[in-house]
């Protein structure tokens, strides 16, 4: 079931070069996508104060010119940004472009997660139904996150990328709900191949070498940066 609206914003803030500068979002994104085509390299700290830190020595990560888009997956409101080169000249080509999204999206259910858990779940069991529920919408969340972010139109609504999601989905959202719900230092090893497949899934879709079939693009690279 999908009931999701993502909506895209971009950072505003002027950048000078030789000094901090601050980029700033109207509502705090879970995803952001850099472009740097500014000519010059570019440091950046997120979530940076009001009065930016950010320095050559003092980022999270930086961008040489003409570097390939940085994505960051995190909640974010603001990015300091420092630009080499000569003092107060004023930079453009650097942008930054977020997302965030109202409602939610499961791509599973936990039925699905019982039946590849074979348990049942109840207010009382370790993981609960509530913290089974809360596993998949984050899980769903992510996975929508990573669509958007690597170009995809949502909602997702093909047949055939339904059907992978949900897959991995309840692989994600079994092993998320069970390091909740359950203390324990020993992982059991369905756990832990669980975990491996969902992140191997992620890992594919963030380098590109994961289509969603029958999906619909938003947007490409070059289209990006000319906006």
């Amino acid at each position: 079931m999908t009931d999701l609206t993502w909506t895209p914003i971009n950072a505003t803030g002027t950048i000078t070069s030789g000094s901090a500068s601050l980029l700033s979002f109207a509502h705090e994104c879970k995803y952001v996508i850099v472009i740097n085509t500014s000519g010059h390299t570019v440091y950046f700290k997120i979530n940076d104060a009001t009065a930016p830190l950010v320095s050559p020595t003092n980022y999270d990560f930086s961008m040489a010119a003409g570097a390939d888009p940085y994505t960051i997956n995190d909640d974010i409101s603001t990015l300091g940004v420092y630009v080499t080169g000569p003092v107060d000249l004023v930079i453009t080509g650097v942008k930054a472009t977020g997302w965030y999204w109202v409602g939610s999206t499961e791509y599973c259910s936990v039925e699905d997660v019982e039946a590849l858990m074979g348990q049942h779940f109840s207010d009382s069991t370790r993981p609960s139904f509530q913290q089974v529920q809360d596993a998949i919408e984050f899980v769903s969340a992510e996975l929508d996150g990573l669509a958007m972010v690597a170009g995809y139109t949502l909602p997702l609504s093909s047949a055939e990328t339904l059907r992978l999601m949900k897959r991995y989905a309840v692989f994600g959202a079994a092993a998320s709900a069970w390091h909740t719900g359950v203390v324990s230092n020993d992982e059991p090893a369905r756990i832990a191949y669980w975990e491996k497949v969902y992140s191997d899934f992620v890992t594919r879709i963030t380098g590109g070498n994961q289509g969603l079939p029958g999906a619909e693009m938003t947007w490409t690279t070059s289209a990006l940066e000319e906006t």
